[in-house]
């Protein structure tokens, strides 16, 4: 399987940005009920459809025994999901391949030992083409402007 991905990594070189960091992440203090509130607030001002709130960390929690793990990394975990048709069709007329960024998402989590505090994570897409620069800036601006708003309510 590691064989695959790595020739379809060397035959889908653009598939796979160079400046791409794996995740983007920035902190509140809060509560995750209430940063939820702010990003989809957030997200329907970008003109953006909020679809889908996956609850990770209840799936991480439920599963955790049966694999022998016996402690929650987190407190709560969720990943809020979204989109827009102009990036989606920009991106994947740039590449088919970055059909892979949709849906667009940003999750937010509290670790256990430290509930008070919100992270917000995203993958970012890098800046090496048109479509990624603009959906990397798009989901920048959507987490900036949730922490500001976390910070100065």
């Amino acid at each position: 399987m590691l064989l695959s991905l790595i020739v379809f990594a060397a035959a889908h070189g653009n598939a796979i940005a160079e400046d791409a960091a794996p995740a983007r992440a920035l902190t509140a203090e809060t509560t995750l009920a209430t940063a939820r509130a702010v990003l989809q607030e957030v997200i329907q001002e970008e003109g953006l459809l909020a679809g889908q709130i996956a609850r990770v960390g209840d799936m991480l929690a439920r599963t955790g025994p049966s694999l022998g793990k016996t402690r929650n990394v987190f407190a709560e975990a969720e990943v809020v999901q979204f989109c827009s048709a102009r990036d989606a069709w920009q991106m994947t007329e740039e590449n088919p391949d970055q059909i892979a960024y949709c849906p667009l998402a940003i999750s937010l989590y509290t670790l256990a030992d430290s509930p008070g505090t919100v992270h917000i994570v995203y993958r970012f897409p890098g800046t090496d083409s048109p479509a990624r620069a603009h959906v990397a800036a798009l989901l920048n601006r959507i987490a900036a402007t949730v922490q500001q708003r976390l910070k100065h309510p």
